[in-house]
């Protein structure tokens, strides 16, 4: 809409619009309702807009007509949640991110396409395990169906089979374009860590949480693990261990980024960072020298008007309640 007149005249074409005169070409019976489908309104939807879809709804509701909004993310004009004058005659409908079972389901099809393609008898491998399956859909998590189909195309078109690591450079491209998470690519071996045996044993043993025999048997990853010890003694490398053994993306979580001098700003960036977390999970997130970066909760209320307590409560929250799939590695 190139401005609110256009969305006047567009709105009044709906009210003027009789489904009643569309006919069926196949049986000849005519429609009893239509849904006008509206792409990105959220970016527009202001003042009058809302109130002629407000004058306009009778009519709608009448005719068997419905209004069908299109947006990323539930906004109105500049502001985010829905249209307050509109809060009453909408429903809001959330499309999640795809499950790792319908991300299986996709590699599938895609597979066997290839199969019956130009491509089916060329040098592409596509014929996998169910366990092989499992291990690219779940490193896929957290990624829309035209990225999964990027992710895959790329990792034919470089090795000519599915790989793992390749698929999850996908993953890199989501966490690049935060300034607040930083991707950490090191690939350290566990045979690099000196000491600490029995942690080297727990970690190893536990990698097997994440296989589709634990998930059938209903064993959930960890929710966070905490690493103490003096400067030094290779906190940091056991966290890029795990990262390495569990094959999962290593995520650092900087909360000295989180922190803004716009008021509320750095509750809204930690929320947006733990959403991408969400997004890139099974993966784990690294808050590494944590006593610094959250320290003085406390004292949070005389010196930053709580802020920090904030933070560290919505941090809370979301390992409580949600982060799915994430495992919090704090050193």
């Amino acid at each position: 809409f190139a401005d609110t007149a256009a969305i006047g005249k567009a709105l009044t074409k709906i009210e003027e619009f009789s489904p009643e005169a569309m006919v069926s070409t196949d049986n000849k019976t005519k429609s009893k309702g239509a849904i006008f489908l509206m792409r990105d309104m959220h970016v527009v939807l202001i003042p009058p807009a809302p109130r002629q879809i407000r004058d306009i709804y009778e009519h709608l509701v009448a005719k068997g007509k419905c209004i069908m909004l299109v947006s990323p993310f539930l906004a109105h004009g500049q502001r985010t949640g829905a249209e307050p004058t509109l809060e009453k005659q909408m429903a809001v409908v959330h499309y999640a991110l795809p499950t790792r079972e319908l991300i299986e389901e996709q590699i599938r099809d895609i597979l066997t396409i290839m199969k019956s393609g130009p491509g089916g008898s060329g040098k592409a491998k596509l014929d996998y395990a169910d366990e092989e399956l499992f291990r690219f859909s779940r490193a896929l998590q957290g990624l829309t169906r035209l990225e999964i189909d990027n992710a895959i195309a790329a990792s034919f078109a470089h090795l000519h089979y599915l790989d793992v690591d390749k698929l999850v450079l996908e993953k890199r491209q989501v966490i690049k374009k935060s300034d607040i998470l930083e991707f950490i690519d090191e690939d350290v071996s566990i045979q690099d860590i000196g000491g600490m045996d029995e942690a080297k044993a727990f970690f190893t043993t536990y990698g097997d949480a994440f296989s589709p025999e634990a998930e059938a048997f209903g064993v959930e990853p960890l929710k966070g693990v905490l690493l103490t010890g003096i400067p030094g003694s290779g906190k940091s490398a056991l966290a890029k261990t795990i990262g390495s053994l569990w094959k999962v993306p290593l995520i650092r979580l900087d909360v000295g980024k989180v922190m803004a001098g716009i008021v509320g700003q750095s509750e809204s960036r930690m929320r947006d960072a733990i959403s991408q977390l969400e997004a890139c999970a099974p993966c784990l997130a690294w808050l590494d020298e944590v006593e610094k970066s959250l320290s003085g909760t406390k004292s949070s209320n005389a010196s930053d008007a709580g802020t920090l307590s904030r933070v560290f409560g919505t941090l809370l929250t979301a390992m409580q309640e949600g982060l799915k799939g994430v495992t919090i590695i704090a050193t």
